[in-house]
């Protein structure tokens, strides 16, 4: 089982384009471990077809339909818990916003 290395990048399209250089040196960096970005959605296809990772996983943010359920509290207890989970050895945030904060 390789190691797992998590990298944390949400915002805008720009941020996740600036962000590629930094994600590619991780990769070289890290070359014998598989690599899990967690992103927005609209940005799954993107990051995907960049192929610098072996995972990419969504925080599910734009995925409710319910305004009321974009707020509801357990969305992000559940994803820091399903993350916990995965036994990272090394979590890049490149986000250092006080959501992906609260992930780590």
């Amino acid at each position: 089982m390789r190691p797992k290395v998590l990298i944390i990048k949400f915002g805008a399209l720009g941020d996740l384009v600036q962000a590629l250089a930094p994600c590619a040196a991780i990769r070289r960096h890290h070359s014998d471990c598989e690599i899990t970005l967690l992103t927005t959605p609209p940005f799954y296809e993107f990051a995907n077809a960049s192929g610098l990772f072996d995972r990419i996983r969504t925080d599910g943010r734009g995925l409710h339909r319910s305004r009321w359920l974009k707020f509801w509290p357990v969305g992000p207890w559940a994803l820091a818990h399903d993350l916990s989970k995965e036994k990272f050895v090394r979590v890049y945030d490149l986000q250092t916003s006080s959501r992906s904060s609260f992930l780590f």
